[in-house]
């Protein structure tokens, strides 16, 4: 799928400001901190299945 076509899809989600943060930024990483891996959260049982068909949707435009 094209980035116009993802745009306008979620349109709602993104508005029209993507890539317009004002000034620059610099990331520093500290080497010296050791990353994390956190298990997977759970999903509640009431949302599961409006979940799973999100996912499902959004999957489809891989």
């Amino acid at each position: 799928m094209e980035i116009e076509q993802l745009i306008k899809e979620f349109s709602n989600v993104l508005g029209d400001q993507i890539g317009c943060l004002p000034g620059e930024y610099d990331s520093k990483i500290n080497e010296t901190v050791t990353p994390l891996v956190h298990s997977p959260r759970l999903v509640s049982v009431t949302i599961r299945v409006e979940l799973k068909e999100q996912l499902d949707h959004m999957e489809r435009f891989k």
